[in-house]
């Protein structure tokens, strides 16, 4: 990044940091890394969110007074396996459950793993198993949790 040019919409001071970065990784790549790590998690504060109790729970309330409707998100969408999809899958269910979460995305990708586009009949099958799992847990839900398909 720094060798290619850096974004001009970032501060001198960013620019500054990436450069040090960079030039720091290559001595110390290990507090380096750890700064990084720090950043990303103080830019990202208040988007991304632990999904444990009671932040979480805190996090929905108080944009809820505020007039937002949280899309809630899982992150982490490489899927390697069908216990890995099957665990995913869970952890939506459980959302969709919560009485302060109305609104839900879901990746395909995330709930079946190693999809084959050449066994498309079956494939689909497959991934209509799932989906309707998922939309008939968020029709039930008190209030109904809108599940949005977020394409690849």
């Amino acid at each position: 990044l720094v060798a290619g040019g850096l974004p001009g919409v970032l501060s001198p001071l960013d620019r500054l940091a990436l450069r040090a970065a960079a030039v720091g990784s290559r001595l110390a790549p290990a507090p380096v890394a750890a700064v990084v790590r720090q950043r990303i998690r103080a830019e990202s504060r208040g988007v991304i969110i632990p999904a444990r109790d009671p932040a979480f729970a805190r996090h929905l309330a108080a944009r809820r007074r505020a007039g937002f409707t949280i899309n809630v998100n899982l992150l982490g969408e490489v899927i390697l396996g069908d216990d890995e999809a099957a665990a995913r899958l869970r952890q939506l269910l459980a959302r969709v459950a919560r009485p302060d979460v109305d609104y839900v995305s879901v990746k395909i990708s995330a709930l079946c793993a190693n999809l084959d586009v050449l066994a498309f009949d079956d494939e689909v099958a497959r991934i209509a198993e799932r989906l309707r799992t998922i939309y008939r847990a968020a029709a039930a839900a008190r209030p109904h949790v809108f599940v949005h398909l977020d394409m690849e």
